[in-house]
């Protein structure tokens, strides 16, 4: 394999949340009926709108952002809501329903089946104090070799320096390493700053990364087996 170590990001990569699921029980609130599929493509396109205008934003708090997020969301939806009222039915849904993080489907497998052909794994996360513990909760921590936090070493993606520690640690070059992300402007900008090829998921291929030229793109991370073989 012409890689050694494969890097991972973490939320909507590794693990992702069941937003539509949550989204679609608000939206009944208000007699509003979509169906899992429709939400969430709506949520993807929210989520790429915020990673190209509002860098670094969904790593905070949600009460930070959340009304905000909601009215775009509600506009790829094509629905208007009174926000205050949305984000208030939205909170009370997730303090019932949670919003729990959970392995995206093919992960274990796709580590699993690197670690045993010899490929070292890695982290590199914009996450605050909870990453381990969410790796840990999604039976994760034990598949990776070397796991690098922003929080806990206070810089973060796309500065190029979180990459380079990370090769650092794991004792390899950039050109024997991949980054796998779904985030253009943390991941690919930040992996490619120290020259690491980035692989970036994007579901819904060009839906929503019109702006942008990265070819080296899939649509799951099952798909990662299938582009290094």
């Amino acid at each position: 394999m012409k890689y050694r170590y494969i890097w991972f990001d973490l939320g909507m990569t590794l693990v992702e949340t069941p937003i539509e699921t949550l989204y679609r029980q608000v939206l009944k609130a208000f007699d509003i009926h979509r169906d899992a599929a429709e939400i969430r493509r709506a949520v993807y396109l929210t989520d790429k709108e915020f990673m190209r205008r509002y860098p670094h934003i969904l790593g905070t708090q949600p009460a930070h952002f959340m009304p905000w997020y909601l009215g775009i969301l509600n506009y790829n939806l094509g629905v208007r809501l009174d926000l205050e009222e949305n984000y208030r039915i939205f909170a009370d849904a997730q303090s019932r329903m949670g919003l729990k993080w959970r392995p995206v489907p093919g992960a274990h497998e796709l580590l699993r089946r690197l670690k045993g052909q010899g490929v070292g794994l890695g982290l590199i996360s914009n996450w605050d104090h909870t990453c381990r513990r969410v790796l840990a909760d999604n039976g994760l921590d034990a598949l990776l070799d070397v796991t690098v936090v922003s929080s806990e070493v206070g810089i973060e993606k796309p500065n190029p320096e979180i990459f380079r520690m990370a090769l650092e640690t794991a004792g390899v070059r950039a050109e024997e390493a991949m980054y796998v992300g779904d985030n253009y402007y943390d991941d690919v900008v930040g992996a490619g700053g120290v020259g690491i090829k980035c692989l970036l998921i994007a579901p819904y291929g060009r839906l929503g990364l019109e702006e942008i030229s990265h070819r080296a793109t899939i649509r799951s991370i099952e798909e990662v087996r299938d582009y290094l073989e």
